[in-house]
């Protein structure tokens, strides 16, 4: 797991990003799916700072079961809220604001 970081971003955010990363590896272990991440990239633009968990698609044997509303819920939940979005436009990542 790589984790990188653009822009300047403050140490508080940097370390909640830490505990993210961390994070989501063992929802999805829990949840009976491989924590198939390629890495971690960590930036921000305009007052938002976002984190994404970018998966690694040939790890992956069913792609649905990564996308579903219920396992989105569930990261959320487990990340104490912080919202989860999908974005597969170019292969499948997670997005997590870490800012307000």
């Amino acid at each position: 797991m790589t984790f990188e970081t653009s822009n300047f971003i403050s140490r508080r955010y940097q370390l909640q990003a830490q505990i993210v990363a961390k994070r989501l590896p063992q929802v999805l272990q829990q949840r009976g799916l491989e924590a198939a991440f390629a890495e971690f990239l960590l930036t921000s633009t305009q007052g938002m700072v976002l984190l994404f968990a970018i998966l690694d698609l040939p790890r992956i044997r069913r792609l649905e079961a990564y996308t579903t509303p219920e396992l989105l819920h569930h990261l959320s939940t487990d990340l104490q809220g912080l919202p989860v979005f999908l974005s597969n436009s170019n292969g499948l990542r997670y997005a997590i604001p870490l800012s307000p």
